[in-house]
């Protein structure tokens, strides 16, 4: 038996550094909202564990034949049932997700990662750890490959960088596009604040170059925890202001030529390769689960050719790439599609368009 678990929180609870991290209002309703969410990908048999077990009462009996035949429990009920034997598959791990297990059945203890792997999963989770391990690696491929990511821990050295140029920041722990700014020289008062606030909280800052962004994808792997990774697919997104919007429901060949409009697939292909060798001493040990790196394909100026950011960050838990990849793999959505998430009447929805 496998029991899954949506947990959205999971970026600002590693940014806490603390088993009893509470999350925001804003990311307990989603959860709530979402619980469900993992019915997408799970198989026949397994358990979905949700906040609100009414959560799929505003949704269509046509939505919900896109579920596994699986059985929804509430958080209460785990208490009462027998885990010795099961496999335990959250959104992704943290400190906060352990503790809420333990606390709700204490059996769950032997299943979950120790405080050792918890620790590295939250630092290679960390934006710096891309931006030092991997992100100079992959820009040794091809000079159609750019990138900049820079660490920073001094808030002078931040307004010295910013007084050069347009810049994006961002905090080392943060998703969908919380926790990152685009800032114009020069750095008000405000921003500054804002910077601050940030290196004060997490130790420091990612200062990374500004494009002109042509379009957002990311590739998806899986890691077996001894060393191999394995590559899912390619995810093809939407970003407005640096946060996600929605993702493509399509197959294979269909995301690979919207990218060979721009770039080459042969180049694709050899990033997809580097990154499985780069990341199998690191992430393939210290790590059991999917991930995906996000990446851009930019045009660094007006009329000059494209060229891909191969990294633009590691996310070291489920996406919204892995969703659409499970969606089309199991053929229950129309190929192409496009799948979002709204807010509407006070709650989240999973919105597809054909």
């Amino acid at each position: 038996m496998k029991i899954h678990i949506f947990n959205p929180d999971h970026d600002i609870a590693l940014a806490a550094g603390t088993p009893l991290f509470t999350a925001p209002r804003a990311g307990r309703q989603l959860r709530s909202d979402m619980g469900f969410l993992p019915a997408l990908w799970a198989a026949d048999g397994d358990v979905v564990v949700v906040d609100d077990i009414h959560c799929l009462d505003s949704y269509s009996p046509m939505f919900r034949e896109l579920f596994a035949n699986v059985e929804f429990v509430s958080w209460p009920q785990l208490s009462r049932m027998d885990v010795t034997d099961a496999e335990v598959d959250v959104w992704g791990w943290d400190a906060v997700i352990c503790r809420e297990l333990v606390r709700a059945n204490p059996a769950f203890a032997p299943l979950l990662p120790g405080d050792e792997q918890l620790e590295n999963i939250r630092r290679m989770s960390n934006r710096r750890f891309a931006a030092e391990n991997l992100l100079p690696r992959l820009l040794e491929i091809d000079e159609r490959l750019t990138g900049q990511a820079e660490y920073i821990d001094d808030i002078d050295a931040v307004a010295d960088r910013l007084a050069l140029g347009s810049w994006v920041l961002k905090s080392p722990w943060s998703s969908s596009g919380r926790g990152v700014r685009f800032f114009d020289k020069p750095l008000t008062a405000q921003q500054k604040g804002w910077c601050r606030n940030v290196i004060e909280q997490q130790g420091g800052i990612m200062l990374e170059s500004k494009y002109n962004n042509v379009c957002d994808f990311a590739m998806e792997f899986v890691s077996d925890g001894r060393g191999g990774i394995d590559y899912r697919g390619l995810s093809v997104f939407t970003t407005d202001g640096g946060g996600y919007t929605g993702n493509l429901v399509a197959d294979e060949k269909e995301k690979e030529e919207i990218l060979s409009e721009h770039v080459e697939a042969g180049l694709v292909y050899r990033i997809r390769d580097k990154i499985a060798d780069v990341l199998s001493a690191s992430v393939g040990r210290d790590y059991r689960g999917v991930f995906g790196v996000d990446m851009m394909i930019v045009e660094e100026a007006e009329g000059r050719a494209e060229k891909i950011v191969p990294c633009v960050e590691l996310n070291l838990r489920r996406t919204m790439g892995h969703v659409a990849l499970a969606l089309a793999e199991k053929g229950k959505v129309p190929v192409p599609s496009l799948m979002n998430i709204t807010y509407s009447g006070g709650r989240y929805f999973l919105n597809f368009t054909f």
